[in-house]
């Protein structure tokens, strides 16, 4: 659809995360130069609780929220000066880990679908592990070793097999469609990419890319292809149907449900995580960034030759652009408690009006005064793994205040960084040098200084931090060949540096006193 001479030549993103949903337009030549998108709509998206360690979404709500934000900008285009007919290719990213499972032929969802947060799984995670340790299973599917190796992922509640096997327990409608024969072919699996690619194209795209499906635990790291044995290792049901694998920057199908972007090719898919690895130009070893969403993810590019983790980090898909391309592996710590944390000081305790108000209050204090907050409200993910830790806030005495408390929840997101850093440091053999930054929560100045502080080490932060989006620009901008490869693309000189101000000496103490907090958190259950 993008128009030739000298019209200029748009990219579209979609940007499916766990709170909102978004879409973002940016020119060509402003991926060239690793500059922000044209306009931008963001149209927020419900996470239901219905019980202690679960967390939902509707999946109609999921597809009707980016079919909302494609029309806000529609018309944002047009006043200025824009249309979609200049949309050359659109990228898709999303929130990882997600589960859905779905009816082909009415195109309806069994279940809401269940967000990587949730925390439901918890037994069925600990019978698998059982499993793993039983000397015939393991030589007969795990081939002798395990699934960390083959998967790069951890046994957690965190990936989508538990929640797929617990749907497949608990969900009677899914059960007797697999059962039916009628059905057979019909019960289809996926990540809300699959889901959106699938609803986009009118039901005639069934696929996923290799970053998305290496956060399954059901894809080889080795072959990034679905492994038979682990599929039956996890006892998923014969009858489900997996989506095709292919790289971040392909042909994805064409739109053909919006009317406003009918015709358009999706030629790009990332997990939101690796899109931002690659929005922030990670394409160096050694090269990290964090994302400071929802909650926290640190990716390290650790090359095209895999590397595991003996301490609790994953391994993982960074980006692979085309088929014929080699992939890019990296180590990631996954945090499951970030900005969330923040909005629970706003929605739960009512101690600040807004997110944005946390930097001030916590500003009114020189530091968190001895009070520490673990944010494990459903565990503690990388490097510890320990779905029975609880949240606790500890340290305090009769001086502390709401201030302090807001200074501890900032601080919390900083000391957990570490946590991650230090062990893919150690596990990956690099040495770390910077930490590159995005996400709402890196655009607080304070929280980004104290994190220059605890790690010592410089803080990136571009001019732009909307690299999710621009990542799966990228990809689908080489999918469509209008990029050639990474080496067209110019890292943006503008940009904020925070370098470390405080005596290491007194942050490794302060560190300390983390650690002990975490360990009063852990095996609260």
């Amino acid at each position: 659809m993008g128009k030739s001479g000298d019209e200029v030549v748009l990219v579209g993103a979609i940007d499916q995360g766990t709170s909102s949903s978004r879409f973002l337009v940016f020119t060509l030549d402003a991926l060239k130069k690793g500059e922000g998108p044209v306009c931008s709509s963001n149209v927020e998206l419900k996470v239901q609780y219905p019980e202690p360690g679960w967390a939902e979404s509707d999946a109609e709500k999921i597809y009707e929220s980016v079919v909302e934000s494609i029309e806000e900008v529609s018309l944002q285009l047009e006043n200025l000066g824009h249309n979609l007919n200049q949309l050359s290719c659109v990228g898709v990213t999303n929130q990882r880990e997600t589960t859905l499972v779905w009816n082909r032929k009415t195109g309806e969802a069994y279940a809401p679908a269940i967000s990587w947060q949730d925390g439901r799984s918890r037994d069925i995670i600990e019978h698998f592990k059982q499993r793993e340790v039983q000397a015939e299973i393991r030589d007969s599917l795990l081939d002798g070793g395990n699934i960390h190796g083959k998967t790069g992922l951890v046994m957690s509640e965190y990936s989508c097999c538990s929640k797929l096997a617990w749907l497949l327990k608990h969900n009677e409608k899914l059960k007797n469609d697999l059962e039916n024969e009628s059905e057979k072919g019909n019960v289809l699996f996926g990540t809300v990419d699959v889901w959106l690619l699938w609803k986009l194209t009118k039901g005639r795209e069934f696929s996923t890319d290799v970053s998305n499906a290496s956060r399954t635990n059901f894809m080889s790291l080795h072959t990034l292809d679905w492994d038979a044995k682990i599929i039956e290792f996890f006892q998923i049901h014969p009858n489900i149907s997996f989506p095709v694998i292919k790289s971040n920057s392909e042909d994805f199908g064409t739109i053909s449900s919006i009317k406003t972007l009918e015709g358009v090719p999706i030629t790009g898919c990332m997990g939101d995580q690796h899109a931002s690895l690659v929005g922030h130009h990670c394409f160096e070893v050694g090269q990290t960034k964090n994302t400071y969403g929802t909650g926290l993810f640190l990716l390290t590019n650790i090359g095209n030759e895999l590397k595991f983790s003996k301490k609790g980090v994953l391994t993982t898909i960074g980006y692979q652009f085309g088929k014929n391309e080699k992939p890019c592996f990296a180590m990631e710590g996954a945090i499951a408690s970030g900005g969330s944390a923040i909005r629970w000081l706003r929605d739960s305790l009512g101690l600040i009006s807004s997110t944005d108000e946390v930097e001030w209050v916590a500003s009114q204090v020189e530091d968190s005064g001895g009070v520490y907050f673990v944010p494990a409200f459903s565990g503690l993910f990388t490097p510890y793994w320990d779905s029975t830790a609880r949240a606790i806030i500890c340290g305090m005495s009769h001086t502390s205040n709401r201030r302090h408390i807001a200074r501890a929840v900032l601080d919390s997101l900083c000391y957990q960084t570490r946590d991650v850093l230090d062990t893919i440091s150690e596990d990956s053999g690099l040495r770390l040098q910077e930490l590159r930054v995005d996400g709402g929560a890196s655009l607080n100045n304070l929280l980004m200084q104290t994190q220059a502080n605890i790690l010592n080490m410089p803080i990136i932060r571009p001019a732009s931090v909307e690299l999710t989006a621009y990542g799966a620009a990228l990809a689908a901008a080489f999918g469509a060949q209008l990029m050639k490869s990474i080496a067209d693309v110019k890292i943006s000189e503008r940009k904020t540096v925070f370098s470390p101000k405080i005596d290491q000496d007194a942050c490794d103490k302060m560190y300390e006193l983390w650690k002990k907090a975490v360990n009063k958190s852990q095996n609260w259950l």
